[in-house]
């Protein structure tokens, strides 16, 4: 897309365009473009943060990480999109600086079962059992009124397109023996 929102630092976040890099690659790029003038603060595309573009764009949780160290703009979302891609280590940092689980956090458990509809990989079932570790409730809830059992049930097909069946599958069952209520509707 060569619309004016994408800018060379957009265009470094979003490993499509370079699949073969890794993530301390992405940094020095990110390091040098900022280094020569490049703003955190420019919105990424649809007006977004860069910190949500990296979620949605870069395969790399190191490079995301890295643009919270060197101060990129926080939304407030940024628990929703570690659970999203199930990024355990970025999740887990997000967390601490808060203060620690606190029951609002509960909604991220649905949110990590999803497993990204088998988009992004990521270790979303550690995710889930860190949460649940923390003090999750098994039947915690989304917005929608979706617990991570319905999601993961919901989303089973396109999980297994993906190659995510078996631990879709895997985490079920995990949920279930946790106590996770199979009558639930959302």
């Amino acid at each position: 897309d060569d619309s004016p929102a994408e800018t060379p630092l957009l265009y470094a976040l979003t490993t499509d365009y370079a699949p073969e890099a890794t993530a301390e690659e992405i940094n020095h790029l990110i390091d040098v473009l900022v280094a020569g003038g490049a703003s955190l603060s420019t919105p990424g595309t649809a007006e977004t943060s860069l910190t949500y573009n990296a979620c949605l764009t870069c395969a790399h949780e190191g490079v995301y990480a890295h643009l919270l160290d060197i101060g990129a703009p926080r939304t407030g979302n940024e628990l929703a999109e570690a659970a999203y891609r199930g990024w355990l280590g970025t999740l887990t940092r997000l967390l601490e600086e808060k203060g620690g689980f606190r029951p609002e956090d509960a909604s991220l458990l649905p949110i990590t079962a999803r497993m990204s509809g088998g988009y992004f990989p990521g270790d979303h079932a550690a995710c889930v059992r860190h949460l649940l570790e923390l003090g999750a409730p098994v039947d915690a809830t989304d917005e929608y009124g979706r617990t991570a059992l319905f999601c993961l049930a919901a989303d089973l097909s396109t999980l297994q397109e993906g190659g995510m069946g078996e631990a879709a599958f895997e985490l079920m069952v995990y949920l279930l023996q946790r106590g996770a209520n199979p009558h639930l509707r959302a």
